[in-house]
C-alpha cells in the first residue's frame, strides 16, 4: 500500500495546509501513543476537523496510519537515494559512514517518525505490523546490498562474502546503534542514549572499525 492507496479523492482535493495539520498532528498522537492506543478524537481536536471529516480523507484509523508510515519511508528513501547519489565515488567504508551519520542526523530532524517507526519495531503495534516491518528491512537490505555489489566489483571488500548475510548484518548494526542513540533502554551504560557529537564519533568509528575487519580484502 502507498500514501495515495490509503487516502480519499476528499483528502487528495484540501488544500495543502490543512493537509499537513491532519498529518502533524497524526504523527503527534501515533508518535506520543502508539497505533492501538492513539485517538481518532484527539487528532481530530488538534487538526481542528471533525471526526466525520477525517473518516471522509481516510479510510480508517489504520489507513492513516499507513499514510503516516509511508510518509515517513517515502522521507528516509528520498534522504538515503541524496547520501548513496552524493557519495557514490566514494570509498566503500567512508559511504557507510557517512550513511550512519545520516541515520543519526534524520533522527534528529524526525524525532517524531522516529519514534512511530522504532514504537514500530519494538512492538508489532500496528495493523499487518510484521509484513510492515519484513518490507521495511527488506527495502534497507537491498539498499545496503547495491552498495556492498560496488565495493566488491571496486575490490574494496571482499568477492567471497555472502552479500544478502552481509546487508543483513550491516543492517543490524546500523539499526541497532540508532535505536540505542534514541532509546534509554538498550544501552544505558554505554553513553549512547543522546550521546553528544564526540561520543558518536566514537560509536562510528567503532563500528567502522568492526565491519572492516570483517570484510575487507
Amino acid at each position: 500500500m502507498t500514501v495515495n492507496d490509503s487516502l480519499t479523492d476528499a483528502f487528495k482535493k484540501l488544500e495543502l495546509s490543512k493537509q499537513e495539520r491532519v498529518f502533524a498532528s497524526a504523527i503527534n498522537e501515533f508518535s506520543e501513543q502508539g497505533y492501538r492506543k492513539a485517538s481518532m478524537n484527539t487528532i481530530c481536536k488538534s487538526a481542528e476537523v471533525s471526526k466525520g471529516s477525517l473518516f471522509h480523507y481516510f479510510t480508517s484509523k489504520s489507513g492513516l496510519f499507513t499514510s503516516i508510515l509511508d510518509l515517513a519511508t517515502i522521507k528516509v528513501k528520498a534522504y538515503l537515494r541524496e547520501v548513496r547519489d552524493q557519495t557514490s565515488s566514494m570509498p566503500f567504508f567512508e559511504r557507510i559512514e557517512i550513511l550512519i551519520r545520516s541515520g543519526f542526523k534524520f533522527i534528529n530532524n524526525h524525532p517524531r517518525l522516529a519514534r512511530i517507526y522504532f514504537h514500530l519495531l519494538m512492538t508489532n503495534d500496528s495493523p499487518a505490523g510484521s509484513q510492515m516491518v519484513t518490507l521495511l528491512n527488506r527495502q534497507s537490505r537491498d539498499f545496503l546490498s547495491e552498495i556492498i555489489r560496488s565495493g566488491v566489483k571496486n575490490n574494496e571488500i571482499r568477492s567471497d562474502i555472502d552479500i544478502e548475510k552481509t546487508s543483513y548484518f550491516l543492517n543490524v548494526i546500523m539499526e541497532h546503534l540508532l535505536r540505542s542513540y534514541y532509546s534509554e533502554y538498550l544501552a544505558p551504560d554505554l553513553n549512547l542514549y543522546q550521546a553528544d557529537a564526540q561520543e558518536i564519533d566514537q560509536w562510528i568509528t567503532s563500528a567502522i572499525d568492526f565491519i572492516r575487519q570483517g570484510i575487507k580484502p
